[in-house]
């Protein structure tokens, strides 16, 4: 799938999709034989990682999740970002989410899996509920 480098600015938090999730990673404005790279977290390697985009999206459609608002923003997020390299993969305490709100100076957190965990006590709940009532 051919992808226009030039709409990435440093920083931008991209996308991929996976089985039952989205998958997130940093543009961080660094070319590995002519192809952007991004810094992500993930299971594949076990750790946080600079990869190529092509190895980023693994064969996946790009989403661009969001743009930071000036080039300085991107630039601390992208150093924060490189600090993180080889922190392992912990999908409950630091998974792909963890670390980009981490490299953008907030509280590490995975929306995805707190969404998750949320649809699977209330899930929980309901299947007492129902075998209880028998």
């Amino acid at each position: 799938m051919p992808v226009n480098n030039s709409k990435f600015q440093i920083g931008t938090v991209i996308s991929v999709p996976k089985t039952f999730i989205k998958h997130v990673g940093i543009v961080t404005g660094n070319y590995h034989y002519g192809q952007p790279t991004v810094i992500s977290n993930t299971p594949k390697y076990g750790k946080v990682v600079e990869h190529t985009l092509e190895d980023f999206l693994g064969g996946q459609e790009l989403s661009i999740v969001s743009v930071p608002d000036n080039f300085m923003l991107g630039q601390r997020a992208v150093q924060k970002a490189y600090s993180l390299l080889e922190r392992p993969y912990n999908l409950f305490s630091y998974n792909c989410e963890h670390l980009v709100s981490d490299a953008f100076s907030l509280k590490p957190q995975s929306p995805q899996l707190a969404g998750w965990s949320t649809a699977f006590i209330v899930g929980t709940g309901l299947l007492l509920t129902l075998t209880s009532k028998r």
